[in-house]
């Protein structure tokens, strides 16, 4: 913990956004640090646009699948080959600068080459499995930038936890503070996104989870109570706040 602590080079790569030139050659930084090689993670970044010297081209790995973010009006960067005996499809999806709009606009990421991938793949971050899906929209069901968070959830959880997880997504967080004995309640929008936590907690094991996971569907703003009103000094009844002239 603290702000000294180290940060994986694939994680600290999302934050650099320089120009990135002395990158030039692409550094791959998860294969850098170690991630090819690490049985217990199959999902992280490749390629980081910019901080690799290609600005708007990222790709992440999802086990033996690539996913590409391509931002319009940027040039094509590099891939890792599908001849690397660790890849077997890439899925390649065009990216607006407002990415506010891409919903609206149902933007879904296409197989480039390679096999099609399964409905769901099982991928593994810091030995806990989740299921990712590449073809059904922008949004993959993890956010791999966040890492290092869910390890920190994880470790800080036992039996004796309770986590609630507001805009809860795919569950990402729920499932890694129940891998730890947490109990969690996970809140979202979105039904599509609540279904896939239960089998992510069975492909880890918790398969007796109903009565200590539970999701619910609906607004966080709506379920959870206002905060309490900002604390105002008192005022004399001329207007003026006490103990100011």
């Amino acid at each position: 913990g603290g702000d000294d602590a180290p940060v994986p080079d694939d994680i600290a790569g999302y934050a650099d956004r320089r120009d990135g030139a002395q990158f030039h050659g692409g550094s791959f930084l998860g294969r850098r640090g170690g991630l090819a090689s690490n049985g217990m993670t199959d999902a992280y970044r490749e390629v980081n646009g910019a901080a690799d010297g290609y600005p708007g081209w990222t790709v992440d790995r999802y086990g033996r699948w690539l996913f590409v973010q391509h931002e319009e009006g940027a040039p094509r960067g590099p891939l890792p080959s599908l001849h690397d005996g660790r890849t077997a499809g890439v899925y390649y999806l065009p990216t607006k600068v407002d990415r506010s709009v891409m919903g609206s606009e149902r933007v879904v990421p296409t197989l480039l080459e390679g096999q099609a991938a399964p409905d769901y793949i099982p991928i593994k971050e810091n030995g806990i499995n989740y299921r990712v899906c590449l073809g059904e929209s922008y949004s993959t069901g993890i956010f791999l930038d966040q890492r290092p968070q869910r390890a920190w959830l994880r470790s800080v959880c036992n039996e004796d936890t309770r986590v609630l997880n507001c805009f809860a997504h795919a569950g990402a967080f729920s499932v890694a503070a129940a891998t730890a004995g947490a109990s969690t309640v996970s809140l979202d929008l979105e039904r599509r996104w609540l279904d896939r936590i239960g089998p992510q907690l069975e492909d880890n094991g918790i398969s007796d989870w109903e009565g200590r996971h539970d999701m619910i569907y609906g607004d966080c703003f709506d379920w959870l109570p206002p905060p309490p009103p900002p604390a105002l000094p008192p005022f004399r009844f001329d207007g003026r706040a006490a103990g100011r002239p």
